[in-house]
């Protein structure tokens, strides 16, 4: 399972956007409406990074890793157009890699429709 040279470097990519999407979730919300604002802010350009990179991927062992990132970052998006691009990655992705026999699209849109009923 051998990684291109770039296809390693825009999956550590992902990886860092993924990370910082996971610290600026999980702080203590302090900074009222303008700090909420600017999170959500900076959750939707690591979003689009993640997509982005995923757009370029096409070797299955990027594919297999890009998954997981498009995964943590659907979780974290609203827009509906995101979501929709980020299904179609994430099936092109399985696509690509054989993995994970179950649809990681199928349960994200689970989480999304939980997240919707609240």
């Amino acid at each position: 399972m051998e990684i291109c040279l770039s296809g390693r470097a825009a999956v550590a990519v992902q990886f860092f956007n993924v990370s910082y999407i996971l610290l600026i979730s999980h702080e203590p919300c302090l900074g009222g409406l303008e700090r909420t604002l600017e999170r959500q802010s900076a959750i939707k350009r690591c979003v689009e990074n993640i997509c982005g990179i995923g757009m370029t991927l096409k070797d299955n062992a990027s594919s297999l890793m890009s998954s997981q990132a498009l995964f943590i970052a659907g979780i974290h998006t609203q827009d509906i157009h995101f979501r929709g691009a980020i299904s179609d990655l994430l099936e092109a992705c399985r696509e690509r890699s054989g993995w994970p026999v179950k649809s990681l699209g199928d349960e994200l849109q689970q989480i999304w429709e939980s997240q919707a009923s609240l």
